[in-house]
């Protein structure tokens, strides 16, 4: 490279640095933006909004199906697991294609290509999930 042609970028560097760099001690502006920042309303309102809403998450239905959720998941062999996902693609797939029979006309020809293409992936991964596996680990030791 030719030193003279980026000169203007290491100038221009020099020039940023020096008016961006605060010239007073930056442990204590940090310190008194951090105390200005917990002294605020507006910290205290979010912090009572933050222990509301940890409070209500704990006792809230979608965290205890969450957890249910997670446990099966857990529990399933990782075939089931495969044929799960399998299977969830191939509806999301279907829904799309469904959807798209309502949608407007303009690029049609090809818009249906993909979400084929991942519903034929998603019922091969359900039909075929135990010979993945197996093959899987095979290769993997």
């Amino acid at each position: 490279m030719i030193p003279r042609l980026f000169g203007w970028w290491r100038v221009s560097e020099a020039i940023a640095g020096q008016l961006t760099e605060p010239r007073r001690d930056v442990v204590e502006s940090d310190e008194a933006v951090f105390e200005m920042i917990h002294s605020s309303r507006l910290f205290a309102i979010v912090q009572k909004l933050d222990l509301t809403l940890a409070l209500a998450w704990r006792w809230s239905w979608v965290r205890q199906v969450s957890i249910a959720a997670d446990r099966t998941w857990h529990d399933w062999s990782v075939t089931d697991r495969l044929r799960f996902v399998g299977r969830c693609v191939s509806c999301a797939a279907l829904i799309v294609l469904l959807l798209q029979t309502v949608e407007s006309a303009q690029g049609a020809p090809f818009r249906w290509i993909l979400p084929l293409a991942f519903g034929i992936g998603g019922v091969l991964a359900e039909l075929f999930a135990a010979a993945i596996i197996r093959r899987w680990k095979r290769e993997r030791g």
